[in-house]
């Protein structure tokens, strides 16, 4: 929580400090507004945050093309839904690689997949010698992908 929501701050921060983001045409730059808000880690308040965002009755929030999602994967699957509702991309900074195979054209993520997070680790030990490893992990879809 804290740690992203200070790399967040200082990427808007150092991106609105060079005149914001250039369009593709070149022809003008935008700032980057940035609302940050706690869910408590609580799929249904980050849903109705994310409702309350999109809401295109809301001035400040109607020309939105693309919100930052959680870190959690059942917090991201409620945010993928409404995301989805309004049309609107959510990018991802982490979640269960089945939350981008059911068919949500609106969710995204250029981070590793979960179930390829060890596999360098892995080959290096595999190319050492070893012939076995033992995970311990939460039953949860993320620790299970």
């Amino acid at each position: 929580g804290e740690q992203v929501q200070r790399g967040w701050t200082l990427w808007a921060e150092r991106v609105n400090e060079q005149g914001g983001l250039s369009l593709p045409s070149g022809r003008c730059r935008i700032a980057m507004p940035l609302d940050l808000r706690d869910d408590q880690s609580s799929e249904d308040l980050s849903s109705a945050l994310l409702e309350d965002m999109l809401n295109v009755s809301s001035p400040a929030y109607a020309a939105l093309d693309f919100v930052l999602g959680p870190a959690s994967s059942g917090i991201t699957l409620g945010n993928s839904i409404v995301a989805e509702r309004h049309r609107r991309i959510l990018f991802s900074t982490g979640a269960s690689e089945t939350l981008y195979n059911r068919g949500n054209e609106y969710i995204f993520s250029s981070l590793t997949p979960g179930s390829k997070y060890m596999s360098s680790g892995l080959e290096s030990l595999r190319s050492r010698g070893a012939e076995s490893v033992v995970f311990a992990h939460e039953a949860k879809s993320f620790s299970a992908s």
